[in-house]
This record gives C-alpha cells, structure tokens and sequence, in this order.
C-alpha cells in the first residue's frame, strides 16, 4: 500500500526534482548576492538615520533628546514621540508641507516650533522658510518679543503662524485670513492675530496691515515687506481680561505658560495626541 502524501513527497518523490531546483537556485542566490551587496551595506547604513534618528530639528545632529521641552515633564525625546506620528518618514521642508492643513490640527511649520529648544541652533525642519516681515530681512530680529504677541510670543514663534508670500500690491492687498487652510487655522490665528485684526471690521485685515504690526517689533528699521516707508503709527496695548488671559512680562513668560495657551486654543498637540 502506498504510504500517506507526507511519506511519498520528499526527495526521492519524482514530482519534485531536487536537485536541478537546488542547482538554480544556488546560481541565482550567488549571482543576486553577488550584485546586491553593496547596496545591503548602503541601505542598512541609511536605515537607522532614516528611522530611529528623525527628529524636528533641521539638522538631526542638533537633537538635545534629553533637554526639558516645552511641555512640562517631558524631555525633547518624549515630546516629539508623541509628535512624530504627524511627520512621514520622507518629510521634506517646502511651502506646502511646512504651512498647509497636515495631518495635525496645526501647521507643520508651528508645530515643528514647539521644538526650537530641542535644537542646539534653534532651527526646526521649517526654519528656512519662516515667514520674514522686515523689508530688509537682515533687519530681523526672531528672538525679539512684545506684550501685545500672544502669550508674550517672540517673532518666531509668531511669524511661524504666518504662511510667507512673495510681496506685491496684489499679495499684500489680500485679506490676512483668507491664505488659512482650513477652519480650524483660521480660528487659532484669528486668536493669535486678535489684537491686529481688531483694529478693522468684518476679518477684512490685509497681509500689510499683519506684516506692519509684525515689523513694529520684529524688524530694527520697523519697515515690514509690503511698506516702503517705516512703521510709525503706534497700535495700542490689548486690554486684558486677568481673570481669562493674565499678561505677564516677556522675561516671566515660560515656554510651558505658552503651551497652556496653546491647548487653549484647541491647538496643543500633545492633548489631541493623547486623546487620540
């Protein structure tokens, strides 16, 4: 009597030629080896800094994994764990991937901001392309801060806000409001920009008038990038609620205070992370 189908099919089994299949395929793993080594060495060389070193900073190797980041108790590693998910592994920094609607409830180039502590230099991976409002962009001063910014904010962190825009009579004419990407943007900056967008009726708030208030504070000569002429109107100080927003000097002003204000606006992506 024959034996069972798991007896009969082995080596010695007709169907199956053994040893012509092992011949081809010794010939074939040699010669696949053979041409592709090289490139397993390039890709496994690749791989870690691909995956296990992506990090917000535009120069990986400026990455302070263990310094205390915005969000109290957490260092930078920690913080942008929670992040990262938002970012794909090919991640490239360009006007559209840093200031369009992304995955995140906020512009990349925003939440990316978040990190600049995290960076030795300070640049996060949408540095480059912040928006700059002085007409002379070496008059820039990103470190520079204001009573009337939101949450004592330093021109960096707002103009991260700002999507940039080649400026002309066309460009800076355009309603403020109207380059957000969607709804939710929208909101957070008319939150951000209320103190500007106050001063006219209606959301009707130009680039200039935006890209102006910015350069009063931001740029050494006050001359933002849609005027020719210095900024010399002064635009009141906002009247505070303390009992809602209390204001305190821009010395006082921790980066953990402006993540509170942040997640009040519907904007902390560390709480919509964890309610995820």
């Amino acid at each position: 009597a024959s034996g069972s189908p798991s007896e009969t099919a082995g080596k010695g089994d007709s169907r199956w030629p053994w040893p012509a299949i092992h011949c081809a395929m010794t010939t074939v793993m040699r010669a696949v080896s053979a041409a592709a080594l090289p490139q397993v060495f390039v890709f496994t060389a690749v791989l870690p800094s691909v995956f296990a070193h992506f990090n917000p900073c535009l120069n990986q190797d400026n990455f302070t994994p263990g310094v205390a980041s915005m969000e109290e108790g957490y260092t930078c590693r920690a913080y942008w764990d929670i992040h990262k998910k938002f970012f794909p592994l090919d991640f490239v920094p360009a006007i559209d991937t840093c200031f369009a609607k992304s995955e995140s409830i906020m512009p990349a180039a925003t939440l990316t901001g978040l990190f600049r502590q995290c960076c030795t230099d300070s640049k996060v991976l949408c540095s480059d392309l912040a928006f700059n409002p002085c007409a002379d962009s070496q008059a820039y001063m990103p470190e520079q801060g204001s009573p009337s910014f939101y949450y004592n904010s330093k021109c960096v962190e707002m103009n991260a806000f700002v999507t940039p825009f080649e400026s002309n009579a066309e460009t800076c004419s355009a309603s403020f409001l109207a380059a957000a990407p969607d709804a939710t943007t929208r909101s957070a900056l008319e939150r951000v920009f209320a103190h500007v967008l106050a001063q006219s009726a209606g959301g009707s708030t130009t680039r200039a008038a935006v890209a102006g208030w910015l350069a009063q504070t931001c740029c050494q000569d006050g001359r933002s990038v849609c005027a020719a002429d210095p900024v010399e109107e002064h635009v009141e100080e906002p009247v505070v609620n303390v009992t809602e927003t209390p204001v305190v000097s821009h010395a006082a002003a921790s980066s953990a205070t402006k993540v509170v204000a942040f997640a009040g606006l519907g904007l902390a992506i560390a709480v919509v992370a964890r309610r995820a």
